[in-house]
Order: structure tokens, then sequence, then C-alpha cells
């Protein structure tokens, strides 16, 4: 597809969401508003978009938009959480680094730790991972059909975590736009936690479409270039995906590399898996949580987990 027309594309798509926003927000987002990562290599390959990843430049317009839509989602719950208490204890929270949707509930603190801590929708070692993860599920299960929640509403936050929230189109054809709070920043400073070269083009409103010579040099070989990332797992499993869409296998340089840095993680400590699971891609490895959550619960060690479950997990969802 050519530039021209892949810049129309992101306009069109970017202007239809930032007009359904409140009048006080569309200026601010559309000054910090930065679309990248795979859908912009997707409309380069002419291959359908899975969803449109948006980035901000500042943490308090990405906090504001989270806001929002996390007031949105409290104030017009889905039915199976209608009256849960905890409902009222989600909070928007800029932690320094980045904004995060966390859960707060003062009966877990007494409990456990009276830290005044905050917990992650999808925390794996959530001091009551059912009452935390019952969010995600039904957040997930609004986002696919099986319930009736939002399904007469436009740009609806159907699946929330701690690091982005999916917005679904009314009509469940058109392309969900993914909020990604995690990292703000300009383009470069968000490129810094990606993983691969492909997917480093980028457009904004200001400027349109940006390309790089590398990231258009491995779209038209297809091939898979690593850049780094602070999530050498997710960019090892990404990896398959990409093949299977057909990219080169990666180099054995990259291998290498991606090799040393899982080296460096603790993988003891069910927090790192969380954290290495999530930082990039939440949707397409949740399953994997799920899985690890349950194991987990029923009292496995990581361990455990690694020798015996873990090949056969990744086998079946990825």
């Amino acid at each position: 597809m050519k530039t021209k027309t892949i810049g129309q594309l992101c306009r069109r798509a970017m202007e239809g969401w930032v007009a359904s926003l409140p009048q006080e927000l569309q200026q601010p987002v559309t000054d910090d508003l930065i679309l990248t990562g795979g859908s912009i290599a997707s409309l380069f390959l002419g291959e359908p978009v899975n969803d449109w990843d948006v980035y901000f430049r500042s943490r308090a317009t990405a906090r504001a938009v989270a806001e929002h839509y996390v007031g949105l989602f409290t104030a017009t719950p889905p039915r199976a959480l209608e009256g849960n208490p905890l409902l009222k204890q989600v909070q928007v929270v800029d932690r320094g680094d980045r904004v995060a949707v966390m859960v707060k509930s003062a009966g877990i603190l007494t409990e456990h730790s009276g830290d005044g801590a905050y917990h992650y929708f999808e925390a794996l070692t959530d001091s009551d991972p059912d009452r935390t993860e019952q969010y995600v599920q039904v957040i997930f299960s609004g986002a696919d059909g099986r319930t009736g929640y939002a399904a007469d509403k436009d740009y609806w936050p159907t699946i929330i975590t701690g690091n982005a929230i999916t917005l679904l189109r009314q009509n469940r054809k058109l392309t969900p736009v993914q909020l990604i709070l995690r990292f703000s920043g300009d383009p470069a400073e968000i490129h810094r936690n990606f993983d691969w070269c492909h997917v480093t083009n980028y457009w904004t409103f200001q400027d349109g479409l940006v390309t790089n010579a590398p990231a258009l040099e491995c779209l038209l070989a297809r091939e898979l270039r690593y850049v780094g990332s602070q999530y050498p797992l997710a960019a090892l499993l990404r990896s398959f995906k990409f093949v299977q869409r057909g990219f080169t296998r990666p180099h054995a340089g990259h291998l290498l590399v991606l090799s040393l840095q899982l080296a460096r993680l603790d993988w003891d400590d069910p927090a790192v898996w969380e954290e290495q699971l999530t930082g990039v891609d939440f949707a397409y490895f949740r399953e994997i949580i799920d899985r690890i959550r349950t194991l987990l619960k029923e009292g496995v060690g990581m361990q455990e987990i690694i020798s015996t479950y873990l090949a056969q997990i990744v086998e079946e969802t990825i």
C-alpha cells in the first residue's frame, strides 16, 4: 500500500476516535497522539489491522484519557459486576514513570500488607487474585461478544488492564483502538521499548506518516530484526507470530542478544512473568497468564510450572 494511502487511513481512524471524546480532551489528544506499532506494518503489507495502538507524548494526557474511560466503565459496568464494591476502588494512578489503572481495596491491604500499595488488574501475585481477575475475565467476555455488554456503544472500554485500555466499536467488524498507558514520550522514546524493527514507523496529526529506512527494509524483506526490548520474553514469543505471517526467522545474533537478556531475569518470581508477558502485547499473551495463575492458585510452584507445564501451555496458546 502507498504511503499516502496509509497516512489517509491513519488520519481517518484517529479523527473518528478523537471526535468521540469529550470536547475538553480532543485538542490535548490531537496534540499528543502517536499511532505506531503493528497496525502501520500491517497496512504496508496489505494485511488486516488487528487494532490501532495509540500512545501519548505526555503522561498528563494519558491519565486524562484513562480517567475518562475508567469512569465510563465504572458508571456502566458489565452486569456481572453490578454492585461489586471493588468498582469503587478502580483508580488511574500516575506512578512517576507511567500511568496505570489499578484497584485499591482497603480489605485486602488490611489483611495482607497495610502499606497502601495498589494492585494491578492482572497481577499474578495479587493477595486475592480471584477478585481482581474477575474484572479482566468479564471485560474480555464482553469484548468477544459472549455477553451483551456495551453492544450498542461505540469506542467503549471493553478490555482494561494496568497497561492499556481497548475500545471496541459498535460495529464489531471495525478495528478496535488500543490506548497504551505504560509508555509515553516522543516517538523515539516510545520505540526504545519496542522489540522488532519493522513496527517502528508512526503517524501523528502534526507530521502525518513518518517512516524510517530500517523499518521499511525489514517490511520489504519480511525480516525480523531485533532492536532490544525491556520485555525479551514477549519479543521471543511474538517472533513466532511474525514467522507464521511470513517473516524470516530471527538471525542467530538477534537470538543471542535475546537469550542474554532473558538470562538476567529472575524466573522464580511470578511477577517477572507477569511483567514480561504484559509489557508489550497483553491480549496476545493473556491465556498464558491465565494458565499460570490457575497453577499458582492450585499450589504449583514456578519451578514446577517451568519444568512440567510451560512448554505445553505455550504450544497450546501461541
